[in-house]
């Protein structure tokens, strides 16, 4: 299984586990309900790499799979009609601070009335395929990435980029922010047979580190403070700790 998103207060989180999602209580420890989705949900598909996939409570989840975002009622059962409204895999879907919902699939970022469905905005994000994403609803940040290497830094509230930050080389970059949005670790590809960790400050995309790392990995995760990051690779789980995280 794998994770699929947190409720916004922390007190809830969804699992995808063999095929069926889970809702946990955080605090409790405890299993608070299961859903079993439509046979033809690709629920194997890694549904978001954001926290946010869930609504206040842990009532409703937002996910995505190859036929578009489809909005869960876990308590009452209801799955409701997939939206579409990307040329393209959708790699991130999550909830904003207002109840919205943001997706990224294709070359686009789209914007949706978390109730309704009701398309509300939509943004060219790349000129080639967005292959991955990540959202902090804290810092109404979101993080974009291309096949070519491009990471783009968007406003979720305002609908609008921030900043971009060019790798230089082709890449599928893994993301992940600090909890309160402020700190990006990208990982990808460094030159030839290299791969390396780049830290950004997540608010104007201005690198302040940037380290080699010899295991290729997929999954990432930056931890609280920023001084530590999680890398997962097949079996292999590493915590690799950096003193200098100052954001310039």
């Amino acid at each position: 299984g794998h994770l699929m998103g947190f409720s916004a207060e922390g007190d809830h989180v969804a699992l995808n586990a063999a095929g069926r999602i889970e809702v946990w209580d955080v605090g409790k420890r405890k299993r608070d309900r299961t859903y079993k989705p439509d046979p033809d949900f690709c629920v194997d598909w890694p549904l978001f790499r954001s926290s946010g996939g869930l609504s206040a409570g842990g009532r409703t989840l937002v996910a995505a799979d190859l036929s578009g975002i489809r909005v869960i009622d876990l308590r009452g059962g209801v799955e409701l009609t997939p939206w579409r409204g990307h040329a393209g895999p959708i790699m991130a879907s999550g909830y904003t601070a207002r109840g919205e919902i943001v997706s990224v699939g294709g070359r686009t970022i789209q914007w949706w009335d978390g109730q309704s469905g009701r398309p509300l905005a939509s943004l060219e994000a790349h000129r080639g395929q967005a292959c991955s994403a990540t959202l902090s609803r804290q810092s109404a940040t979101l993080i974009t990435a291309d096949i070519a290497g491009e990471v783009r830094g968007w406003d979720v509230q305002k609908k609008e980029g921030r900043w971009r930050y060019r790798m230089g080389q082709p890449a599928m970059p893994l993301l992940s922010l600090t909890p309160d949005g402020r700190q990006l670790a990208v990982f990808g590809r460094h030159g030839p047979n290299k791969d390396a960790y780049r830290l950004l400050n997540a608010m104007n995309g201005k690198e302040y580190g940037r380290f080699l790392f010899g295991n290729t990995g997929h999954g990432i995760a930056l931890l609280p403070g920023g001084k530590r990051l999680l890398h997962l690779a097949g079996g292999l789980h590493v915590i690799a700790s950096f003193n200098d995280t100052r954001s310039r």
